[in-house]
């Protein structure tokens, strides 16, 4: 009979899994956006004319790479240390400030996750869309305010007093 991971384990493991994607899709978002603006500004020199749709996809590429970069830091245990005191202090001093460092991103994530979803419904209350190709945007937004709700758990996924930014 092999023997069971603990269930943190596999909720790391298939934590890992998912922001592997994320950031990916991230990266890849941004890289978009810079081609994009490449060829735009290409456009403009060669053809006097700029890609006027370009505007609009960078108008939902940016947000999304945001949307999705920030609970994949979170996720991973990037997203805030504070690091320089822990080599002075004792090690339960560090493990407490590292406590509190992680208290303070829940509860700033959790308002920017609140803030984000009224934007959305303000967007959706308005029919707000991009200019020119009419996509709308609210339910980018809903997305991005329903991933930094996600990633408020994963704060606690890393074990307190660690780095995993491998600054250390």
């Amino acid at each position: 009979m092999p023997a069971t991971e603990p269930p943190l384990a596999r909720i790391r493991a298939a934590g890992s899994a998912v922001t592997g994607t994320a950031a990916a899709l991230g990266m890849a978002a941004l890289l978009a956006n810079v081609a994009l603006v490449c060829a735009d500004v290409i456009g403009r020199a060669v053809f006097r004319a700029p890609l006027v749709w370009a505007g609009d996809i960078n108008q939902l590429l940016l947000p999304f790479a945001l949307g999705v970069m920030v609970p994949v830091a979170v996720m991973r245990g990037n997203m805030l240390a504070i690091r320089f005191l822990g080599q002075a202090l004792p090690r339960m001093a560090c493990i407490a400030l590292d406590a509190l460092g992680r208290l303070v991103t829940l509860t700033l994530l959790a308002l920017i996750a609140w803030k984000l979803h009224e934007y959305a419904g303000e967007l959706a209350r308005g029919t707000r869309s991009t200019i020119i190709l009419r996509i709308e945007i609210a339910p980018l937004w809903y997305g991005i305010a329903a991933g930094f709700a996600l990633s408020v758990p994963g704060i606690f996924l890393t074990p307190l007093g660690t780095s995993t930014s491998g600054a250390d």
